[in-house]
């Protein structure tokens, strides 16, 4: 069967890569592929890589195949996806490997299948294994039964009936020629049980076509598909010059919430995501860890949320008695223009709202349906509020000397730097920080605390945090979590 992912292999790092043509182009030659950003840890600067060319469970070279390639920067640590392409593609174009290179993504939000083969790369030698899917629409920390707190945009997440072990990350599933997406992580663990298993979770492609598509068109745009212009990626002064079209675009309402459909045992299970924290500025101390500077500020944060007044006034206005649930939210989506909506009342097996983070337009309104809950004494009253957020351009957000321009719908663009991004991606608490702890709207007390802040269990990380937790998350959470234990392998 054609449409079988080819696979490839660090020389410098043993990551596992695959490659593909431009998925919206055909008539761009280049030849583009994805390795797991946190398989990179190590190696952050890593501009140039020599892979292996491994094949897949059809086809296998009978001599070695090594391609030289060039990393695409910007990281993308939230979908760990870090872009390459193929410097010497002669090696593959005109070849009996071409073909290969034509596959399909799913661009379908509901997942009809019931299984995937894996694509995996074992003792140097590309094999396919099928699963069956245990979960479609899997928030981490789902299984645990606990309240799920989030803080960033989280990519979707396709749970696999196979233990996870080290060297699945970077691994795509596929199934009758379409690929769905690529193991990176493993299922949580929040209580740390020994005979506990994590098995594999791969990130739906669903939510990483927008930015893989615009990041190969990006590139043909800029500088074509010669050799010639391939190796100029090199040059500093390319690569600046393209470096804001690559950046991702990845959008946020600007608060923390509780996913509450997902993870808990509420029997409010459709009732959507707890708004539990709206966030007002960008604490400058925290972003400078990376470089073991400090800073001396904090800088306003401009959001969707807080640059609607009307929105903010509700939300201050009754922070003892009111909570509010996000359960509806329609917006347009980057890729195919289409109104959409994301809707936890009536299709709450397929509802997250992370999709919106992914899949919608910086530029576009966002519409969004609250429920709102008041409680006097033993009576709890609702009532449906809807508002129209709409983006903005937002200028000056200065971290290490550098200005990032961005829409008020997106995330900092400051995530994506090489040195910042890697301190995220394993410091789960230098995110979006408040100066000032005013917790409007949340309902700990009478529905229980939120789970414990979770540890991305990427699959090529081994360490273990035992008996302790990040300062800034447990200022904002205000639980004593003394005696967790987390453990990623």
């Amino acid at each position: 069967m054609i449409n079988r992912p080819l696979l490839v292999k660090s020389k410098t790092t043993n990551a596992t890569g695959w490659i593909f043509n431009n998925p919206t182009n055909k008539n761009d030659k280049n030849v583009y592929g994805i390795v797991s950003y946190h398989s990179l840890h190590k190696y952050i600067n890593l501009r140039s890589d020599t892979f292996q060319l491994v094949g897949n469970d059809i086809v296998k070279p009978t001599s070695e195949i090594l391609l030289n390639s060039i990393y695409v920067y910007r990281n993308n640590f939230i979908m760990d996806m870090v872009f390459f392409i193929i410097v010497d593609t002669e090696k593959i174009r005109g070849t009996f490997l071409e073909p290969y290179l034509y596959i399909t993504f799913n661009m379908e939000r509901d997942i009809q299948i019931n299984s995937v083969d894996i694509i995996a790369i074992f003792k140097g030698k590309a094999s396919s294994t099928t699963v069956s899917i245990q979960d479609k629409n899997y928030i981490i920390g789902s299984n645990e039964d606990k309240l799920v707190f989030q803080e960033l945009p989280e990519a979707g997440l396709i749970l696999l009936d196979k233990i996870a072990k080290i060297g699945y990350s970077g691994s795509p599933i596929v199934n009758d020629g379409k690929i769905y997406g690529f193991i990176s992580r493993s299922s949580g663990n929040f209580n740390n049980k020994e005979d506990d298993q994590n098995n594999c979770l791969a990130i739906n492609i669903f939510y990483c076509i927008p930015w893989l598509s615009n990041t190969c068109d990006s590139i043909y745009k800029y500088i074509g598909d010669s050799k010639e212009s391939i190796n100029s990626l090199l040059n500093r002064d390319v690569i600046e010059s393209i470096l804001d079209n690559l950046t991702p675009s990845i959008l946020t309402l600007g608060c923390y919430f509780i996913h509450y459909a997902y993870g808990n045992n509420s029997n409010r299970y459709q009732q959507g995501a707890l708004i539990y924290l709206v966030n007002e500025y960008l604490d400058g101390d925290y972003y400078y860890r990376a470089t073991d500077r400090q800073s001396t500020h904090s800088i306003s944060y401009k959001s969707l949320m807080n640059s609607n007044r009307d929105f903010m006034n509700e939300f201050n206005s009754d922070v003892t008695n009111s909570t509010y649930f996000i359960t509806k939210l329609t917006y347009r989506d980057r890729l195919n223009n289409n109104l959409t909506t994301i809707d936890y009342i009536k299709n709450s097996l397929n509802a997250n709202i992370n999709e919106y983070f992914f899949r919608g337009s910086s530029e576009h309104d966002v519409v969004v349906e609250i429920v709102k809950e008041t409680r006097s004494r033993d009576n709890v009253s609702s009532s449906v509020l809807i508002y129209t957020f709409r983006p903005s351009r937002t200028n000056n957000e200065n971290f290490n000397g550098v200005d990032y321009n961005r829409q008020s719908s997106e995330l900092p663009k400051m995530y994506f730097n090489s040195i910042e991004s890697l301190v995220y991606n394993h410091s789960s608490g230098l995110r979006l920080v408040e100066n000032s702890y005013n917790t409007p709207s949340v309902d700990l007390a009478r529905n229980g605390y939120p789970g414990a802040p979770f540890f991305n269990n990427y699959l090529s990380n081994q360490y273990r945090i035992d008996g302790a937790v990040d300062e800034v998350v447990a200022q904002h959470i205000s639980i004593d979590l003394a005696n967790t234990k987390w453990q990623v392998i």
